[in-house]
């Protein structure tokens, strides 16, 4: 793997995790602001019919209101929810432990179908949120499910009317609101996505010059490697980053390196013209030298000579000598007959 391949696989790995973060971040934002904004739609809503709801329940805890008393009441509550996404818009109060339905939102066609609550019909499957929010006296929100689906609701308690507590409940589709979330999510991811490509695309036209310096380098030591030692070309600097700073402290080694073998090359034809007078002149001392042991060699010849001679003469000598001696022996001897016959 070189060096490009493991850039763009590091880059590219703590790209895809810092894009996960943010799409994970941005996906959580979207979320709190699509429930931030829901909850609002909710709350407002109850609050917007809550001063209706509170003289209905006082009026109806006295007298129970006539079918077609109910069928405006519902009628009026749908209208400050329309266009708002609102599925239901409904009240309820406790009586006996129980919770019955006193309040309902229907359109016209809704209540022709029959589509609605009617009223003090028992909510048998309420969320636990309506019990919490009587006691605690405080708007509760809660994701549950009923017979008329799953929703995303919040429990307004208007606290004791005619004897009764009371309290207006909102819904709004939870099926609506993951899917408004999930918009949010994917638009998220398209960011994200977008992120990554340009990103890489940016990453990919930084490394190409950087790649490029490394290449030249290395090529260039390979050159160096496999074909001797060129000390006459250079790598070129394009950038002023690391590379390009290895490539001019490289260039610079290489200028260095020819410096010194010049040099010492100079000093190698120093020494070599050197040498060569040392044996010129060692040359001629042997010449001398061999002249000097020729004459030496004569003269010992003649030394010799001298001495035979001298050894032949000193040889005569003796033999002379010897030959004196004898003669005076002989001389003596015959002196003596000579005196033995005189006398």
């Amino acid at each position: 793997m070189n060096i490009r391949t493991k850039l763009l696989a590091a880059v590219t790995a703590v790209n895809i995790i810092i894009i996960s973060i943010y799409v994970i971040y941005a996906s959580d934002i979207k979320r709190d602001a699509v429930y931030s904004r829901i909850d609002g739609i909710l709350i407002s809503s109850a609050y917007s019919v809550t001063p209706f709801l509170r003289e209905w329940h006082e009026k109806t805890a006295k007298t129970p209101p006539t079918e077609a008393e109910y069928a405006e009441l519902m009628e009026t509550l749908s209208e400050p929810v329309k266009g708002t996404g609102v599925e239901y818009l409904y009240a309820v109060i406790e009586k006996d432990g129980k919770l019955f339905f006193t309040a309902d939102a229907a359109t016209p066609e809704e209540y022709a179908s029959k589509d609605f609550s009617a009223y003090m019909s028992a909510y048998e499957d309420a969320s636990p949120k309506v019990a919490e929010a009587i006691k605690t006296g405080k708007p509760q929100y809660d994701e549950f499910t009923d017979d008329w689906g799953t929703f995303r609701s919040v429990f307004l308690p208007l606290g004791s009317i005619g004897g009764y507590q009371t309290v207006i409940c909102v819904d709004y589709s939870l099926a609506e609101i993951k899917s408004e979330v999930n918009s949010a999510i994917l638009g998220a991811l398209w960011r994200g996505g977008l992120l990554f490509l340009i990103s890489t695309t940016a990453l990919v036209l930084l490394l190409n010059p950087i790649i490029k310096n490394a290449r030249s380098i290395i090529s260039r030591l390979e050159s160096m490697s496999s074909e001797g030692l060129d000390l006459r070309s250079k790598v070129d600097i394009n950038s002023r980053d690391e590379f390009g700073k290895i490539a001019n402290h490289f260039n610079n080694f290489i200028d260095t390196t020819r410096a010194a073998l010049s040099d010492i090359m100079g000093q190698v034809e120093v020494i070599t013209g050197s040498g060569r007078r040392l044996k010129t002149s060692v040359q001629e001392i042997y010449g001398g030298i061999s002249s000097q042991g020729q004459e030496i060699e004569m003269l010992m010849q003649s030394l010799n000579e001298m001495n035979l001679s001298i050894t032949q003469i000193a040889e005569s000598a003796v033999e002379t000598s010897q030959k004196s001696t004898d003669t005076l022996n002989i001389t003596s001897d015959s002196r003596k007959s000579v005196d033995t016959t005189v006398a």
